[in-house]
């Protein structure tokens, strides 16, 4: 059974409408993020994560199906952050003993094809209230580009190393066998 979160309710923007998902509602969410993901049909994409992590619901017009979803865990310590999807990836032991309650975000995605700034900003409406009921103290997480070839991303990468890298004391290392330089 996947974790609640008392206060959450419901987020209504326009025709959008995001609330936590529900045990029935985990089908169409892993096939959601299987044809969000490149996955050959009937494949799926769940993962032991799923079961201990919150998930959102997006729809429109009060539609049954998701058009949008997001997984995330709620870590109350550095124990819990270490055994985290990211923490498979990066060092995190800086951050894991600054102490605080840290939220992990992850499989952020919406329907093929959509096209909508108003659904992202719903969903992250709903990563700022699960902040703000849990007390998070930071978000961590890791994402997906299209391909494996680092060069096309030069600038967006570049662009985060110059403007967008946190404290030098809490920076996640690598760890992952293989990583791609954030700059030029």
């Amino acid at each position: 059974m996947a974790p609640s979160l008392p206060g959450f309710g419901t987020l209504e923007q326009g025709a959008w409408r995001l609330r936590l998902a529900g045990e029935s509602d985990m089908p169409a969410i892993l096939d959601l993020r299987a044809r969000a993901f490149g996955r050959a049909p009937g494949v799926g994409d769940a993962d032991a994560d799923d079961a201990t992590s919150l998930h959102f619901h997006l729809s429109r017009g009060g539609g049954a199906a998701p058009l949008g979803t997001l997984r995330l865990w709620r870590h109350g310590d550095g124990a819990s952050l270490l055994a985290g999807y990211s923490a498979r990836f990066y060092d995190l032991s800086a951050l894991a003993g600054a102490g605080g309650v840290t939220l992990e975000l992850g499989r952020l995605c919406t329907e093929p094809g959509l096209s909508s700034a108003e659904a992202l900003l719903v969903l992250w409406a709903g990563v700022a209230r699960v902040a703000l009921l849990t007390g998070a103290a930071r978000l961590v997480g890791c994402t997906s580009f299209p391909g494996t070839d680092p060069a096309p991303l030069a600038p967006a990468l570049a662009l985060l190393a110059a403007a967008h890298l946190g404290p030098a004391a809490l920076r996640p290392g690598p760890k992952a066998p293989e990583t791609a330089a954030l700059g030029p």
